[in-house]
């Protein structure tokens, strides 16, 4: 059941005959700017789809339920281009054959029920009304001694850009103690194109939209000059001045490591204004009105068409409950639909295949099964909740979710609320992985603390800040660069790190344990 995703990298070659059963992904460059049988030429002779013992049909056509989880990644080819004016002649080259194209696509749109308890004031920590950093805050200035840069300093591992280069036979580092931790000196800056450096941030800053932020060029040089900062992880020998053909790489190195330390300086000093400036704010219905999901259906997926005709009917009749009763027996074959009484809008939205586009975006897997998990315990554990109310948010992207604080760009994907009495526990949790993490000081791990320090800058008896991280990651699969000693698991238990596959029969009992 396994299969592998090709990308597909050539040239017009291809036009003259090629054939591969397992490409999934097409980049054209300069490709299809004039003659449009060129682009014809191309896939007709090129694109072929295997299929289950060669009937030339995709497996979830042939083998529905049963079809390997995901098959539709490595059954669709996916075609992108750099100046390829192709896609317009291709689709009409579509249009002929009778084939579907990208415009021949149904929109369907399910209207969201709002569930916000009308008793209960639910409240999240937010900017007050007309606050924005950008606007009303400091104007931030690259700081080569900043504390909070050095506390938690960027970290840079540059083996595997190494190992790219390396031929098939040489030697690759496998283990944390092989590392080695570099850094840059007056050798290195000298040979730097400190104003190539500087054009590259100002498009970095650019691009995120942070005209307020100061970037004088003179700390350029100061910033390289200080290795307090970074953990740049990069063999020794590549730091040896013996060869001028070593300076692009320091260069590539210096860029790589500014803009690392450019988005965490920036970050940092937005979430300390921020915080400064918070306040509770209620949730009232108000904040999903209007709210609802499009999907794009191409016309040719009638039975995903059908799926979302008869959800979006049962919405409207205020049929909730046949529309869990539905999935919970697994009779939706395309759509996962939802519906969790203690969530504060109708339905939650998951997605089996890649054939479908929705706005917002749906859960992803860990998101998914972290809901239903939570649902099972809920009904599972009356006792638990017997002078408790539960309720929980699947919170939106930034920029259109609730508004609240972002340490460093931190946005939980869900809050939940314990309401006990007066009181209320307001917890922010991010279903995420770990691998990728930059350490035991990773932000996002750190953040069980911020959102307490965050408690005690908004004073309020009723109310309780948490944070817990609920990662797929085996604990078996972390490995982080430069660390020594592992975290155990209870080490990550004590940082609100909570186990969801390693654990998952008492990650969500771990969690209700720690909360209160």
């Amino acid at each position: 059941k396994e299969s592998n995703i090709n990308i597909l990298i050539g040239s017009k070659k291809f036009t003259e005959g090629w054939s591969s059963w397992r490409v999934s992904t097409m980049g054209l460059m300069n490709i299809g700017r004039g003659e449009g049988p060129q682009i014809i030429q191309l896939f007709g002779r090129g694109v072929r789809l295997k299929g289950i013992d060669f009937c030339l049909k995709r497996s979830r056509r042939v083998l529905q339920n049963t079809a390997p989880a995901h098959i539709e990644l490595v059954e669709t080819l996916n075609i992108f281009g750099i100046r390829a004016d192709y896609m317009s002649q291709f689709n009409e080259y579509l249009k002929e054959e009778g084939l579907p194209t990208d415009d021949e696509k149904r929109k369907i749109v399910l209207p969201i029920k709002e569930n916000v308890p009308k008793g209960d004031k639910l409240k999240v920590p937010g900017l007050k009304e007309g606050l924005e950093f950008k606007r009303n805050g400091p104007k931030p200035i690259l700081d080569p001694q900043s504390s909070y840069l050095r506390k938690y300093p960027v970290v840079l591992n540059w083996y595997p850009k190494i190992q790219v280069k390396q031929s098939k036979g040489a030697t690759t580092l496998t283990t944390k103690a092989q590392l080695n931790l570099g850094k840059f000196d007056s050798r290195h800056v000298a040979f730097m194109d400190i104003d190539a450096i500087y054009t590259e941030l100002q498009q970095f800053k650019n691009e995120k939209a942070w005209f307020n932020l100061n970037l004088p060029p003179e700390r350029m040089v100061e910033l390289l000059s200080n290795d307090g900062w970074y953990h740049l992880y990069i063999p020794e020998d590549q730091l040896q001045p013996d060869n001028f053909k070593k300076v692009s790489q320091w260069q590539e190195i210096a860029i790589a490591l500014m803009k690392k330390y450019t988005e965490r300086f920036y970050k940092h000093q937005k979430a300390i204004w921020d915080n400064e400036h918070l306040e509770y704010q209620e949730i009232s219905a108000d904040n999903f009105k209007d709210r609802e999901y499009s999907f794009e259906v191409l016309l040719q997926e009638q039975d995903i068409i059908d799926e979302l005709l008869e959800i979006k009917e049962a919405i409207e009749k205020g049929k909730l409950e046949e529309i869990e009763a539905k999935r919970s027996n697994g009779l939706y074959q395309e759509i996962g639909p939802i519906i969790f009484d203690c969530h504060l809008y109708h339905p939650l939205i998951y997605l089996k295949n890649n054939r479908i586009r929705v706005a917002p975006v749906e859960l992803k897997e860990s998101e998914k099964e972290f809901v239903l998990d939570l649902m099972k315990y809920y009904k599972n554990n009356s006792e638990v909740f017997k002078d408790m109310k539960l309720y929980l948010l699947r919170n939106e992207s930034r920029g259109k979710g609730i508004g609240f604080f972002q340490d460093g760009g931190f946005f939980p994907d869900f809050i939940l609320w314990l309401i006990e009495g007066e009181k209320q526990f307001i917890t922010f949790i991010d279903p995420h992985g770990l691998r990728f993490a930059e350490g035991r000081n990773d932000r996002k791990i750190q953040f069980y603390k911020t959102i307490k320090e965050i408690e005690i800058k908004l004073p309020d008896p009723n109310i309780t800040l948490n944070s817990f991280i609920v990662t797929p990651t085996l604990h078996s699969e972390i490995q982080w660069f430069g660390e020594d000693k592992p975290m155990t698991k209870q080490e990550f238990n004590n940082c609100n790190v909570l186990f969801q596959k390693d654990d998952k029969d008492m990650y969500i009992e771990q969690l209700f344990e720690k909360v209160q």
